[in-house]
């Protein structure tokens, strides 16, 4: 029992202690307060802190992906570009620049040629010699009668109607392109382009030259107006078609065509055959010297205004009037060339047409004048066979003082 006795005199000594504020025993003493150290997170909140921030459940991935929205096309840089005349007549709005390539407005080509076109849904369709023309917005072709033709750009649809590309567009077309570089103008002339006439017709041709009672040169070459009139009104009465040589190209339309010729462009031309012709509604082919205006001959204006009527075609008689054969073929190139470009500017139509002076011409002057022309007339001769060589057209010569019995014969077909 002594252990038990002195365990509890332990304790009675240790409680005395507290009471009375005495040290505890060295064994029961606590180590003095240091700093506190760094609380560290429970594994738990440490591994939650080092998650990423919650993040939404992505929305359900559709069956079928909506079609990406389609980029704007960029919009075409045009550029003012040069004047077009085209068959005479100035296209109001020029000519545009789209990316390097040449446009015009179509419906303005249209109304210059005189087609009935019809406009829906970014297609154009017109007849076009007989044939159906067709072009759409965006495509690099058009079609003739079903037949396709490359453009160099497809058209463009615009506020103002569709744009064409119209060299390429020329071309398919069969119609002449033909540019002055000094004045920076473009003229499209369908006479002037690509075309033949059907062969197997008879056309005769008539060659004067004056029309005039003032006889001031050689004498048979001034008709007078009366005898004119009186032939003019013989041809109307007796259902002849007087047509020019661009009416060739649908020669099939005609039953007894005839083509009046008149050699030089005297002003008498002007005063005295003009109103004849307006009178009787009569077409005729004037072939003018175009280096010789004003004085006894026409003058630029009036050179103008027969070709603005529609009732005359003005071609090219050379430059000066010279004898071809007695010419190098520099010399004869140059008449030619300085004709067409002298004849375009007056009229707004490039010449197709050229008539030998006097008739005289060499190998080389019909070899230049196939490479500038189409059609070269010469002197008397014989009736013109469509589908013979068209370098040589002779005409039948109408002098001063022959009968109308006369000038009838001259129309036998």
């Amino acid at each position: 029992m002594r252990p038990i006795r002195h365990l509890a005199a332990v304790c009675a000594a240790l409680c005395a202690c507290l009471l009375l504020g005495c040290a505890p025993h060295p064994a029961l003493r606590q180590p003095e307060p240091g700093p506190e150290p760094a609380v560290q997170a429970a594994p738990a909140v440490r591994e939650a802190a080092q998650m990423p921030a919650v993040q939404p459940e992505p929305e359900p991935v559709p069956d079928v992906l909506p079609e990406p929205e389609p980029e704007p096309e960029p919009t075409a840089h045009i550029q003012t570009g040069e004047p077009v005349t085209a068959d005479g007549a100035e296209l109001p709005g020029g000519s545009m620049v789209i990316d390097g390539v040449r446009y015009i407005r179509l419906q303005e080509l249209a109304d210059a040629l005189g087609l009935e076109a019809e406009t829906g849904d970014s297609v154009w369709t017109a007849t076009w010699r007989g044939q159906a023309l067709q072009l759409r917005a965006g495509s690099s072709f058009l079609t003739l009668d079903g037949t396709p033709s490359a453009l160099e750009a497809p058209p463009v649809g615009t506020e103002d109607g569709l744009l064409v590309p119209y060299c390429s567009l020329c071309a398919a077309m069969g119609i002449s392109v033909f540019y002055d570089a000094e004045y920076g103008r473009w003229y499209l002339t369908p006479g002037a382009g690509r075309w033949t006439a059907a062969p197997g017709y008879r056309v005769p041709v008539l060659m004067y030259h004056a029309v005039s009672d003032d006889i001031w040169g050689y004498e048979e070459l001034f008709v007078s107006p009366s005898a004119m009139e009186e032939e003019l009104k013989y041809l109307v009465e007796n259902g002849y078609e007087p047509i020019w040589f661009e009416d060739l190209a649908h020669i099939e339309d005609y039953e007894k065509p005839v083509i009046l010729t008149f050699d030089d462009g005297y002003l008498d031309n002007y005063t005295e055959l003009f109103p004849l012709l307006k009178e009787y509604g009569v077409k005729a082919t004037f072939f003018i010297i175009s280096g010789k205006l004003g004085g006894t001959f026409m003058t630029p204006e009036m050179v103008t205004e027969v070709s603005q009527s529609g009732l005359v075609s003005v071609q090219s008689h050379t430059h000066t009037h010279p004898n071809l054969a007695w010419l190098t073929p520099q010399q004869q190139e140059r008449e030619m060339v300085d004709s067409k470009l002298a004849i375009t500017r007056l009229t707004g139509r490039e010449p197709f047409v050229f008539c030998y002076p006097e008739g005289k011409c060499t190998m080389q002057t019909l070899a230049l004048t196939r490479r500038y022309y189409h059609f070269g007339v010469h002197m008397s001769g014989w009736t013109y066979d469509t589908g013979t060589d068209p370098i040589y057209v002779y005409r039948f010569y109408i002098p001063r003082g022959l009968d109308l019995y006369s000038f009838a014969a001259q129309l036998v077909y």
